[in-house]
């Protein structure tokens, strides 16, 4: 019996006890994911999250790169505004953005080696960011 042709493809795996077992998974399918094109290119992008850094209930895009945070904001409509630089903060390795101080906003969490973990505090209440 060939498995290709019955099963799509196969994967054969082995337990502690030495006993097999054969997972059958169908073919690889497209899902039809549209790609959509930002408005500005990056250069070195270490980490991305998603959040909503205005609280208009649309989320938006961060950014972590050698100059610190930038945000793209989401217009809704499939399109988004060009990017920002929200915190200029070079050296920065890893961040998140959370609602720290429970003010309905998302701050920025970041570790870089000199300082450690910085919180820094979103201070927009319903604005739009200004854009470069």
């Amino acid at each position: 019996m060939n498995y290709k042709k019955v099963f799509g493809y196969c994967v054969l795996a082995f337990s502690v006890l030495g006993a097999a077992t054969i997972f059958n998974y169908a073919p690889y399918r497209d899902p039809g994911f549209k790609k959509i094109d930002l408005p500005d290119k990056f250069n070195g992008i270490k980490s991305v999250r998603v959040g909503d850094v205005n609280n208009d209930g649309i989320k938006d895009i961060y950014c972590l790169d050698k100059d610190g945070v930038y945000c793209i904001q989401n217009k809704g409509n499939g399109k988004f505004l060009p990017k920002s630089l929200l915190l200029k903060k070079e050296g920065l390795e890893d961040f998140d953005v959370r609602d720290m101080n429970l003010d309905g906003l998302e701050d920025i969490i970041a570790r870089n080696k000199e300082e450690g973990i910085i919180i820094w505090i979103n201070p927009l209440k319903n604005q739009k960011l200004k854009t470069n």
